[in-house]
């Protein structure tokens, strides 16, 4: 299904078609198991303000059950907001830390590594961040 909203919305293979596009992304969303990938592009959609009816929050739920899925870039793109910020959302280094570190197995895809090395090194001393 999220292939499907990814060619209509493309155009690859077919005209380009946005409203079907959405209707086969929200499908992607609820199918069982739903698309992780589907679950990030929809939150993203509404945190980047691309929908008419965009709630960052709403956007950041779904990013987070992608996230929670195991999807990497959902993971690595939640901690960003996390960490700087949004519009209506403050930054927690705390929460931003504990989510990276939590994401951490020894399965770990390299980016994830990479990126919890630089967050430690951009927030030195690493103490300020652990929960007492």
């Amino acid at each position: 299904m999220f292939q499907v909203a990814r060619c209509l919305n493309q155009g690859i293979g077919v005209e380009p078609d946005s409203k079907r596009a959405d209707h086969w992304l929200r499908l992607a969303c609820i199918a069982k198991p739903a698309s992780s990938a589907a679950l990030f592009t929809y939150g993203m959609s509404h945190v980047l303000g691309q929908r008419a009816d965009a709630d960052t929050a709403k956007g950041v739920r779904y990013i987070e059950k992608a996230a929670s899925a195991g999807y990497v870039k959902a993971t690595l793109e939640l901690v960003r907001i996390v960490e700087h910020g949004l519009t209506d959302i403050k930054p927690d280094l705390h929460r931003a830390y504990r989510l990276l570190a939590n994401s951490l197995t020894e399965q770990s895809d390299q980016e994830l590594y990479s990126a919890y090395v630089g967050f430690v090194e951009r927030h030195h001393p690493i103490t300020n961040l652990l929960d007492s």
